[in-house]
């Protein structure tokens, strides 16, 4: 379909179209008409000048092609045949009367009759000539597209301009093909006003541009811009310099096909370059010429006066500027492509040496544009070189672009200039160096540009970091690349920040001095690795400084450093040996001042720092640790306490030194950043203890690892290590070790060791989230108080594995009474007493420090037991009453996993007078709570072994006396016990547990019972004692299997079973009930309007009695007496309100009226017609009333109550619709005849009763 309209567009365009070939210009030649896609030729038939038609049909065919008057015509057989011929004749015998527009619209015959070469020719008086204006210069086969004519100058129109049209001009001006299309607006029309443009129409046929034109159209058509061309034998002129002023400089030029390079115009005689100097200054847009001179040679020299020089906003980034004579101007990114935009962009860069372009943007409006619609190839040297919109004047928005530049690089914070962490300055800003995809050719690039030589060593965390942000960049350099900002930038993909690129390059030395002392010894120095001779003139003076030991006490040679000092102190080129003033001390430091675990201080010049922690390596640690003789350093991340503070970066050593002491510290600079200082722990840092309050040997397992104290995963610790542990503690070995607690938390796993605590393996020693482990010891012991009434009273005893232990009072003092209360949680010590006792193993405390390191007696022998009274009294009781969770002083819960607490439970509910302990079960709560751990002897639940902790399982207890029964019938039925807050069925054994039951819920003795089988199991049973009475003490928390228990007692009453009530009938007849309610409301509301409907009925013509004449009388007779002593219906109920309904005569004479209403009568009597009236609340004895004296028959008239109507008070009224006009009532025919309507109410209420149909 396309190519179809790309066919037809020229043929239609052409279509009507005429041209004069000739082989000078497009106004004379040949006469060819376009028809039915082919071009023809004109006969000459009675184209003749005897009659003038010539000079006729030539005004119109010059006019219609825009060329100026007719000159003249004839029919040459020899003339004009530089083109091909066409065959066919269109046109025969025109006659134009001078005035049409086109050829086409002269007269014609339809029929040509012409023999061949009898053709045509007209030549017309313009002259027009093709060229290409740029800047105001004709020849330089690139410019805008305008004709020249005696008329004035023509342009040519940018719409429909296309390649085959500039191939056209380009051909036509002897300038080759064209080689670009240039925005519209590139080149400026200097000099020439256009009297008016026109649009190109080629049909490919035309020998010159001009033929083109529909010149019947050309000058009504609009033209906002202008066609232009740089055909392919343009030649680009440019001005090189050093100062980077594009005009000014040596002319170069270069062809604008093929590869061509710039090349050096030559001057020759110089008259002709100095003759066009004017046009190359505005060809540049320079201005004009100031000065032409030949240098080097052949070669010239142009300066024009203007100065114009391009530069960025910043150094390598901003806006694009054109300083023009010292004043600024930005150029214009308006309408311009992305691609377009990054390849000016690469030119700007490029020529200002800022390396390559990294990117482009847009700016802001400014009013000081100069260049717009740039348009680079991107192989230009300068922009001056690229083709542009030149001209002052607003800019919607600056070009801006970022170069590959860098102004500055640099090593930070290293040993010297050859080592550090890589930063740059880039638009004005210090950044660091992603060291991803970072190579080792990038680092020697950046060696080599440092003059360091090569690179060395490049990895991460080598040296502090900083506070800049990371480059957005990647760069990648290949060979022969000399600087940074010439390797290959890539946009980083992943923006998080990561390690910064650190580099040591060959030429950087590290010094250090070698020797017992830090700041004493042989100095020697390393490079890449080596350890290097000392060159004469290469040792700094300020080693000690260099090192932060002070200044030089003295120095000499190897061979006579032992005898240094103030006397023979040389200061000789060759000595190798240095005493400084200072010292450098490394240490590991914490708040307990224990040893191998710490925070890392260096401390040098009496001045303490701490070290970055990014920086340190685990070499580092080990060699602080050996150092410290506190083992090998932990390879875990330190996990204890932490102190702030840190001003040294990073530290180097040389790989001969074994004393951290001896190493380089390179000291934090302001724009270093660091976080956190370094901690180290040690392998000989690590601790074990058993953390409980009042065992001793007993436990939950904890080491201090990572300067830290941790619990120990209860899962995959060998008995060698446990016995370890219990070893080191003084425990004597293992007993058990078991889960700690019901809940899990951090703790370490992992962990071998072997007799000794000192070498463990650590090296898969792991923290996670587990069950703790609680190690138990042989040399186990608790002490504890027993008394059947108060935790914090009574006879102090010791438990061990062997048994139980009577503790003596002797030597015992207020002191260890008061740590013995505090060790129990008691509160404060009240008083003390001993006993006389006797006793086989006895506990003596009253020599030791320690109340849990006690010495053992198993000899049998009379001692004093000891008694104690503290003040504390914990309060233990439960939520409810006799069931509930545990609670301790009201706040504390107590967990179910706590060890041995049965016999406390039960004596707790003796205590709390609910008889024993049936139960205790876990419902659904956690959190913090109390964990017990009770030896068997304790009386009181306080005298147990407790701590706080969370927990899964919170423990609730349920009493005897808790318990409750009840029957689901009344003394019958289903057995329910309730005890544990919620109602259950329980199960019996015997007739005799029925009876017990039903004695207890009154009801007499059991008449029958048994257990039903229940698939969900029946969780309590009903077993007593001999001799028991209450049945509360039968309950047990068991399972049985016969099911649930149903008894029923000698006082059941059956159940009685009540049908529901239908409710949905009872709904239907109360909504019933309510509708007739308001039906009868209704009716008494609106009770007028029926009463005023039943008299319009009775009226009417319904046939629901039939009257003869004699009974119409006297109907009409009663009517005139019931008016006559005004007794209507109306008024003996009331309905005085009621406008009576109008007789249409009533404007009549009474005797007039009576009479025409007896003719009414007797006319609806004599046609047949009845009447029937029904009555609502209409006394039947209305027949025997007397008429009124005041009467008037005016008023409505209603006939007597037939007689064979029924007797009831109320009548049910039928309306019909009558649909047959003959059946109308009497007295609608009797309106009819009349012509008169009725009163208004009575029409209304025959219309709501009849409808609109009648």
């Amino acid at each position: 379909m396309w190519l179809l309209l790309l066919y037809l567009v020229p043929a239609v365009q052409a279509q009507n179209r005429i041209a004069l070939r000739g082989p000078d210009s497009p106004c004379e030649g040949r006469l060819e008409v376009y028809n039915d896609g082919e071009w023809g030729l004109v006969c000459y038939h009675g184209w003749n000048s005897e009659n003038g038609q010539d000079h006729k049909n030539g005004e119109v065919v010059c006019k219609s092609l825009g060329c100026g008057q007719h000159v003249e015509s004839g029919h040459n057989k020899d003339s004009y045949k530089n083109h091909q011929l066409p065959t066919k004749y269109w046109m025969d015998e025109v006659k134009c009367s001078g005035t049409e527009n086109n050829l086409w619209d002269c007269k014609k015959p339809r029929d040509t009759h012409c023999e061949a070469d009898n053709y045509v020719t007209v030549k017309c008086s313009e002259s027009v000539k093709l060229s290409l204006n740029m800047n105001g210069n004709m020849d330089e086969c690139a410019g805008v597209v305008q004709f020249k004519t005696t008329q004035g100058h023509v342009s040519v129109c940018n719409n429909g301009w296309n390649k085959d049209k500039a191939d056209m001009v380009c051909k036509e001006l002897n300038c080759g093909k064209h080689h670009t299309i240039p925005q519209s607006g590139t080149f400026q029309r200097y000099g020439e006003q256009i009297s008016y443009s026109v649009t190109l129409h080629c049909t490919g046929k035309e020998t010159f541009s001009w033929q083109c034109v529909d010149w019947v159209q050309a000058k009504s058509s609009k033209c906002n811009q202008e066609a232009s061309v740089i055909c392919s034998n343009y030649k680009s002129m440019r001005l090189t310099g050093d100062d980077g002023d594009v005009c000014n400089g040596t002319l170069q030029q270069k062809n604008s096909t093929g590869n061509s390079n710039w090349v050096p115009v030559p001057y020759g005689n110089g008259s002709y370059i100095k003759a066009k100097a004017d046009d190359i200054c505005s060809k540049l847009n320079c201005g004009k010429s100031s000065s032409v001179t030949q240098r080097k040679g052949s070669e010239i020299c142009l300066t024009c006066t203007d100065r114009v020089k391009v530069e960025l906003e910043y150094s390598c980034y901003g806006n694009i500027y054109v300083r023009l004579n010292d004043t600024i101007h930005t150029v214009c990114s308006d309408g311009m492509t992305e691609e377009a935009q990054r390849r000016m962009g690469k030119v700007v860069c490029q020529q200002l040496n800022c390396g390559k372009l990294l990117t482009i943007s847009q700016g802001y409006k400014v009013q000081n544009g100069l260049l717009r619609q740039v348009d680079c190839s991107g192989q230009e040297d300068t922009l001056w070189e690229c083709l542009a919109r030149y001209g002052p004047g607003p800019c919607q928005s600056t070009a801006r672009v970022s170069c590959a530049a860098f102004t500055n690089v640099t090593l930070e914070d290293g040993l010297g200039k050859c080592s550090g962490r890589l930063q740059v300055k880039f638009e004005g800003l210090d950044w660091n160096v992603n060291a991803t995809e970072w190579t080792k050719k990038n680092s020697d690039v950046v060696c080599e540009q440092l003059k360091c030589g090569k690179s060395h060593e490049t990895q991460e965390n080598l040296f502090v970091g900083s506070n800049h942000n990371q480059l957005e960049w990647n760069l990648n350099c290949s060979d022969g690349v000399s600087k940074l900002s010439q390797c290959t930038w890539t946009q980083r993909k992943d923006s998080r920040k990561k390690m910064n690129v650190n580099i040591i390059c060959e030429k950087e030395k590290l010094w250090f001095l070698q020797g017992d002392s830090s700041c004493d010894g042989k100095v020697k120095v390393e490079s890449a690795g080596k350890i290097l001779p000392i060159q004469a003139n290469e040792m700094p003076t300020d080693v000690c400084q260099w090192l932060h030991c002070g200044t030089v006490i003295c120095s000499a040679t190897t061979a006579s450093h032992a005898s240094c000092s103030r006397e023979n102190a040389t200061t000789q080129n060759t000595t190798d040996h240095v005493k400084c003033s200072g010292s450098v001390e490394v240490m590991l430091e914490n708040k307990e001042k224990e040893k191998g675990w710490g925070k890392v201080k260096v401390c040098m010049n009496g001045m303490c720092r701490g070290v970055c922690n990014d920086t340190w390596t685990k070499k580092l640690s080990d060699m602080l640790c050996e150092n410290q003789g506190s083992g090998k350093a932990l390879s875990k991340e330190y996990r204890g306490s932490t102190e702030p503070g840190q001003t040294i970066g990073s530290v180097h050593c040389s790989q001969e030194t074994r004393n951290l002491s001896h190493c380089y510290f390179a000291l934090m600079s302001a724009q270093s950043a660091c976080k956190t200082p370094v901690h180290v722990s040690c392998t000989g840092s690590v601790k074990v203890k058993l953390n409980d309050l009042r065992d001793k040997c007993a436990g939950r397992l904890e080491l201090f690892y990572l300067g830290k104290w941790h619990p120990v995963c209860a899962d995959g610790v060998s008995q060698e290590t446990q016995n370890t542990f219990c070893s080191r503690l003084g425990c004597g070995k293992v007993v058990n070790f078991s889960k700690y607690g019901a809940s899990k938390a951090e703790g370490l796993s992992g962990i071998t060791c072997a007799n000794n605590l000192s070498t463990c393996d650590f090296s898969k020693t792991k923290i996670q989230v587990c069950f703790t482990g609680h190690l138990n010891c042989s040399g186990w012991t608790r002490l504890f108080l027993t008394h059947p009434h108060s935790a914090c009273v009574g006879k102090v005893y010791a438990q061990d594995h062997n048994g139980l232990l009577k503790v003596s009072g002797e030597n015992w003092g207020p002191e260890k009474g008061y740590e013995l209360c505090k060790y129990l949680n008691c509160g404060n010590l009240r008083n003390y007493s001993e006993k006389d006792e006797n006793h086989n193993r006895t506990y003596n405390c009253g020599a030791q420090n320690d109340i849990l390191d006690c010495s053992v007696n198993n000899k049998h022998a009379q001692f004093k037991h000891l008694s104690i009274k503290c003040d504390g009294n914990p309060v233990v009781n439960l939520l409810g009453n006799c069931t509930g969770e545990v609670r301790i002083n009201q706040k504390e819960r107590m967990c179910g996993v706590s060890q041995n607490t049965g016999r406390v439970l039960n004596e707790l509910c003796h205590h709390l007078n609910c008889k024993h302990l049936i139960t205790s079960w876990f419902p659904k709560s956690k959190g913090k709570a109390q964990y017990f751990s009770c030896t068997g002897h304790e009386n009181r639940l306080w005298q147990c072994s407790s701590w706080t902790d969370n927990c899964d399982r919170v423990i609730s207890v349920a009493c005897a006396n808790s318990v409750e029964f009840n029957f689901t019938g009344k003394c019958g039925g289903e057995l329910q016990v309730r005890y544990r807050g919620n109602w259950e069925p329980l199960c019996l054994n015997s007739i005799e547990d029925a009876h017990m039951i039903c004695r207890n819920q009154n009801c007499g003795k059991a008449s029958s019972y048994k257990n039903l089988h229940s698939s969900e199991g029946v969780q309590t049973s009903f077993k007593c004692e001999k001799g028991e009475t209450d049945p509360k003490s039968c309950v047990k928390y068991e399972s049985c299997q016969e099911g649930k228990a149903l008894i029923y007692c000698e006082k059941y009453v059956p159940v009685v079973k009540v049908v529901p009530p239908n409710t949905g009938l009872i709904v239907g007849l109360v909504v019933g009930l309510l509708f007739m309610l308001v039906a009868i409301a209704i009716m008494i509301w609106q009770r007028k309007r029926f009463l005023t409907i039943l008299r319009l009925k009775s009226s009417g013509g319904e046939k629901d009695a039939e009257l003869n004449n004699k009974e119409m009388q006297d109907l009409n007779k009663k009517n005139r007496d019931m008016h006559d002593r005004k007794s209507s219906v109306f008024e003996m109920d009331d309905y005085e309100d009621v406008d009576p309904i109008m007789n249409p005569m009533e404007d009549e004479p009474k005797s007039q009226k009576l009479q025409h209403a007896e003719d009414e009568d007797d006319e609806e009597s004599r046609s047949g017609g009845s009447s029937r009236t029904q009555y609502d609340d209409v006394e039947e004895s209305s027949d025997r009333q007397q008429e009124p004296e005041n009467s008037s028959p005016a008023e409505p008239l209603l006939p007597p109550r037939p007689a064979n109507l029924l007797d009831d008070v109320s009548y049910e009224v039928e309306l019909e619709v009558l649909d047959d006009y003959d059946d109308a009532t009497p007295a609608q025919a009797a309106v009819s005849e009349s012509g008169e309507s009725p009163g208004s109410e009575a029409s209304e209420a025959a219309d709501m009763l009849v409808g609109p149909d009648g």
